[in-house]
C-alpha cells in the first residue's frame, strides 16, 4: 500500500499538535530531565523515546539528563534546578505496570516544588485506591502537568484529578522519523504480533490463530548485541563502582545504543511482511508510518481504539473486534490482491 498525502497531511498535523501542546508545557525552561526511560525489550517504548527526543530537539530543549528507573539518582537531579523533569510516556500511568507509577510518585514527592510533565500517557486503574494514591501524591507538586494521548483517558483526569493540569496530546511515537518503506518490499506475507502480557484480552489469550504469531522479537544478532550493552551498563551501574563517573559518556552511548537496536528490530520484524494483524499499538503505529497494511484489535482496556481515533485516520489502519478477526482480515486483504498468497 502507497504512503498518500493525505497520510503525510495527517502526520504534518499531529506532529504540530504534540509540537504546539508541548511547547506550552515546557515554556519556562530550555533543559529537560528526561527520567524513566526504557531498557527493555519492548520496542513500542523505544519508539515512543524517539519520538519524544525528535520533539524536544524541534522545540529547541536540551536534555541535560536521562535515566531508566534502576540507575536514577536523585543528586543529578538537584544538580539541574532549573530543569524541567519529564517522565518518558506510554501507557503505565495506572496499576497495571506499578513500578513506573511507583517510580514517578517517589520523585515527586521527594521534590514536590520542581515542575513537571508527564509525556503522552493512557491512563488505567483497575483499583480505586490506587487511583486516590496516585491523585495525592500527584497532588503534592507545585507545577505537574499530565499529557493524556485518548480522550478517556484525558477526560478522566480532567475531571477526577483537578489539582492537576492535563491537555490532550497525540502519542510521542509519531514523532519517530522513518521513512515509509518501498513499495514490494518485505519477503514475509501475513505478520502476526500478539502481546502475552497482562493488557491482552481474554479472547486474544485462547484465540486459535492460523499462520505465523510472535510478540516483538529481534534477529539473533540484534539480541546478542542488546544483552552486551545491558550487561556493560549494569557491570558500570553497580552501586559505588568506580566506573559511574569515569565512565559516563560511554554509558550514554550504550544507553542509546540499546534504544537503536529495538527501533531497527521493530522496523525490520514489521517492514519484512506485506501486511500486519496486532493488537500491540505501536506494532500499529510504526506499520502506518511505514505505509504497511494493519488491521488492529484493542488490548484489555481500549486504550488502542482510543488512540485509534485519530491514527485510524491512516490510509494504512483497519479496526477489527479482535486480534482473530484482524488475522483474518488481514488473510482476506491479501488473498484479494494476491490470489496466490495464503494458498
Amino acid at each position: 500500500m502507497a504512503w498518500t498525502d493525505a497520510d503525510a497531511a495527517l502526520l504534518r498535523a499531529l506532529r504540530a499538535q504534540t509540537l504546539n501542546s508541548l511547547g506550552g508545557v515546557l515554556s519556562e525552561s530550555r533543559e529537560v530531565v528526561l527520567l524513566d526511560t526504557p531498557r527493555h525489550r519492548n520496542f513500542g517504548d523505544s519508539l515512543i523515546w524517539a519520538g519524544e527526543i525528535a520533539y524536544l530537539r524541534r522545540l529547541g530543549r536540551r536534555v541535560t539528563y536521562s535515566s531508566d528507573i534502576s540507575s536514577f539518582r536523585i543528586e543529578e537531579l538537584d544538580r539541574r534546578p532549573d530543569a524541567m523533569v519529564a517522565f518518558h510516556g506510554g501507557g503505565n500511568l495506572g496499576d497495571l505496570w506499578p513500578w513506573h507509577e511507583k517510580f514517578r510518585q517517589q520523585v515527586v514527592c521527594a521534590r514536590p516544588s520542581r515542575h513537571y510533565v508527564i509525556l503522552p500517557q493512557s491512563a488505567h486503574f483497575s483499583d480505586p485506591s490506587a487511583a486516590l494514591i496516585a491523585r495525592a501524591a500527584y497532588s503534592r507538586a507545585t507545577k505537574l502537568t499530565i499529557a493524556l494521548r485518548d480522550q478517556d483517558s484525558f477526560t478522566y483526569i480532567q475531571n477526577e484529578w483537578p489539582e492537576v493540569s492535563a491537555v490532550f496530546m497525540p502519542d510521542a511515537a509519531l514523532g519517530w522519523d522513518v521513512p515509509p518503506k518501498p513499495l514490494g518490499d518485505g519477503d514475509r506475507e501475513l505478520l502476526t504480533l500478539a502481546r502475552n502480557d497482562v493488557e491482552r484480552t481474554a479472547a486474544d489469550a485462547s484465540a486459535v490463530l492460523q499462520g505465523a504469531v510472535e510478540d516483538w522479537c529481534a534477529s539473533a544478532g540484534n539480541d546478542c548485541a542488546w544483552r552486551v550493552l545491558n550487561r556493560a551498563m549494569a557491570f558500570i551501574d553497580w552501586p559505588g563502582h568506580h566506573l559511574r563517573s569515569a565512565a559516563a559518556r560511554p554509558r550514554r552511548a550504550m544507553d542509546q545504543g540499546l534504544r537503536l537496536l529495538n527501533r531497527a528490530a521493530a522496523k525490520a520484524q514489521l517492514s519484512g511482511s506485506a501486511v500486519v494483524a496486532t493488537n500491540r499499538l505501536h506494532a500499529h503505529i510504526a506499520s502506518s508510518l511505514l505505509g504497511i497494511p494493519n488491521f488492529v484489535a484493542d488490548n484489555s482496556y481500549g486504550k488502542v481504539s482510543g488512540v485509534f481515533e485519530y491514527t485510524g485516520r491512516f490510509s494504512s489502519a483497519r479496526f477489527c473486534g479482535s486480534l482473530e478477526e484482524a488475522n483474518r482480515a488481514a488473510k482476506k486483504y491479501l488473498q484479494q490482491r494476491h490470489p496466490r498468497s495464503l494458498s
